[in-house]
């Protein structure tokens, strides 16, 4: 049996890691403030156990923004996560310096990678995402 918390603060800490286990048995958790640390990199696999994830902080860290953040990069752009990550920008690499994790090409970030993609505009049916070593994408919608 979890936890019952609803919202985890923990900004301003300094923390510089978060294994992928740390939010285990936190199944109610709501929002996670984690904004104002030193974190650089962060895995998707964090949020996996936080099924009612809705609300996440993450800006005033220093992101550093290549293939090893893609993943998380890629999740914080899911249409259904709207509010998470919001403000949160990249400390590097000096050419994206500055850009919000949200409006990061994630296709941009590996070279030689196959990425998953999504399809903003499919809102119903189903959406079939094929991803391409040459970096070119092939979506296809199907409807019931």
């Amino acid at each position: 049996m979890g936890l019952e918390a609803h919202c985890w603060e923990l900004s301003h800490n300094k923390l510089r890691e978060i294994s992928a286990n740390t939010f285990s048995g936190l199944n109610g958790l709501q929002t996670l403030l984690l904004q104002y640390n030193q974190l650089t990199h962060a895995s998707e696999e964090i949020f996996i156990h936080l099924p009612l994830l809705t609300f996440l902080r993450i800006h005033g860290n220093p992101w550093s923004c290549d293939c090893a953040l893609r993943e998380i990069i890629w999740w914080l752009q899911l249409p259904g996560n709207h509010q998470m990550g919001l403000y949160a920008t990249c400390s590097s690499p000096e050419h994206i310096v500055g850009t919000t994790l949200k409006q990061v090409q994630i296709n941009s970030l590996c070279e030689n990678k196959v990425l998953p993609v999504y399809n903003h505009e499919s809102v119903a049916g189903i959406t079939l995402v094929c991803c391409l070593n040459s970096g070119q994408y092939l979506l296809n919608k199907f409807t019931q």
